[in-house]
């Protein structure tokens, strides 16, 4: 459960509290224009309440009270074309909390 189903955008507002459920892909914003499969899977995740992670094992859940938190899920490719500070610096493991 999270606030917002798309990866962060910091001037987003108005989004809606919910469970989302997204299935894995590797769009790259701005280039996957023949694959394009939105919301895109990598990348931070804001304002996390529980996660369900499917693995090939077993599902993982994580359940957290702590306020504001951040899940930066793997980290996405970078675009080709990118200009000047649009492409942020991503943390440099595949799972974590912010």
């Amino acid at each position: 459960m999270q606030v917002q189903p798309v990866a962060i955008v910091k001037s987003l507002k108005g989004s809606e509290i919910g469970v989302w459920e997204k299935d894995y892909n590797n769009t790259i914003t701005g280039e996957s224009f023949d694959n394009m499969v939105y919301p895109e899977f990598k990348g931070y995740h804001g304002n996390l309440f529980w996660v369900t992670l499917e693995t090939t094992e077993s599902p993982i859940t994580i359940i957290s009270e702590t306020p504001n938190l951040y899940l930066p899920l793997f980290k996405p490719a970078k675009p080709q074309h990118v200009a000047g500070g649009t492409f942020p610096a991503f943390h440099g493991g595949d799972i974590s909390f912010l």
